[in-house]
């Protein structure tokens, strides 16, 4: 009986993997509630969501389980998932009543597939070809060729088109989450299967769907605080922008010197007050030098050697430059009459009143 137990009882296989859950809010910690924000049933939410069906779900989609494929002996039925030398793609179905129906793989003497319900044939063809007609487009990819061929011969091969939410409820019986240790904060996932690869990728599915969940979860989070962050920033900036103008108003209405910029603009004050008394003392200087040239009787070349020492000269761009031009006027216009007439000439003695004039003008109200 012992014999007979373990030679046609199915093996079980079990696949398990341990999490360790460690709590670490980086968004409590950047706006100061790190200690509010402290979870005590972690673990539990944490175990729940792993048992959630929306989970399961995701992890039995990412294995493309759309079909399964069987081998049945005499006594047990063999789940050949991901042992057979082939693999059984569905390209679309157009008879929704095969969903879940055992389909017998058929291979006659030359090598042609068919596909069989309760002995009636559906369909046939070839592997690696497309099997097309009005039920269905399959297409059956052969991973070593001359395995399929020979197994399929050999053996009751069938498959079947899976119901992805019957399929599902039926796996997800077999999915274990529990604590190990709350004060490790550890979570065991297993899972008990026939098949050993279908236990293992199972456990890894639900692990890698856990874990895009989280990382998903924890970026939402952070570009939530970013937002947040950024959105204080901009606030806190529009105040900040605010409060000093309304220091600076307050500084200029009572008068109170910026300590921070007082010395530098005491210092450009200086500097400005310096060169306005350099540009006044070089004044000074052209006006004493224009005083002593000034004669009571110059000739024009002095007068008009005068004009260039006062060109630039603020002080001197005005009255005094245009009455220096029209002292060189009168004496250019005295030298054309000495060419003509003599001094006693009563246009020349005109002349020289006018310039005594302009000279006593110039010396009086000019060039002191």
């Amino acid at each position: 009986m012992a014999f007979f137990y373990i030679r046609y009882t199915k093996p079980v296989y079990r696949s398990n993997t341990i999490i360790q859950i460690i709590q670490d809010d980086q968004t409590s910690r950047v706006l100061g509630t790190a200690s509010i924000g402290i979870d005590k049933n972690i673990l539990s939410k944490e175990v729940e969501l792993l048992k959630s069906d929306v989970l399961f779900t995701q992890a039995i989609q990412s294995l493309n389980m759309e079909t399964s494929i069987f081998a049945e002996g005499e006594v047990l039925t063999k789940d050949l998932y991901r042992t057979a030398p082939f693999e059984i793609l569905i390209y679309s179905l157009f008879d929704s009543t095969l969903i879940g129906k055992r389909i017998d793989l058929k291979i006659s003497k030359k090598n042609s597939i068919e596909l069989k319900i309760d002995e009636k044939t559906i369909g046939k063809g070839k592997l690696n070809k497309h099997i097309k007609n009005h039920k269905f487009d399959i297409y059956i990819r052969t991973l070593n060729g001359n395995n399929a061929s020979e197994l399929i011969k050999e053996s009751d091969i069938y498959f079947t088109i899976n119901n992805a939410k019957v399929l599902t409820r039926k796996l997800k019986d077999n999915l274990k989450i529990s604590i190990l240790d709350e004060d490790a904060k550890t979570i065991e996932v297993s899972y008990e299967y026939f098949n050993p690869r279908l236990c293992y990728d199972i456990v890894n599915g639900v692990i890698n769907e856990y874990l895009s969940w989280e990382r998903d979860s924890k970026q939402n989070s952070a570009n939530k605080t970013i937002e947040f962050i950024d959105t204080q920033l901009d606030s806190l900036a529009i105040i900040l922008k605010m409060s000093k103008d309304s220091l600076n108003d307050y500084q200029k209405r009572v008068k109170i010197l910026n300590p921070e910029t007082y010395g530098d603009q005491l210092s450009s004050n200086i500097n400005d007050l310096t060169s306005k008394v350099l540009a006044i003392d070089e004044e000074l200087f052209t006006a004493r030098v224009i005083h002593q040239k000034i004669k009571n009787n110059p000739n024009r070349l002095q007068i008009y050697r005068l004009i260039p020492e006062m060109i630039g000269k603020k002080s001197f761009e005005g009255t005094i430059l245009n009455q220096i031009e029209d002292l060189n006027s009168l004496l250019e216009r005295k030298d054309d009459l000495l060419r003509e007439v003599t001094n006693e000439n009563v246009q020349v003695i005109l002349i020289n009143e006018r310039l005594k004039n302009r000279i006593f003008h110039k010396k009086k109200y000019g060039c002191r």
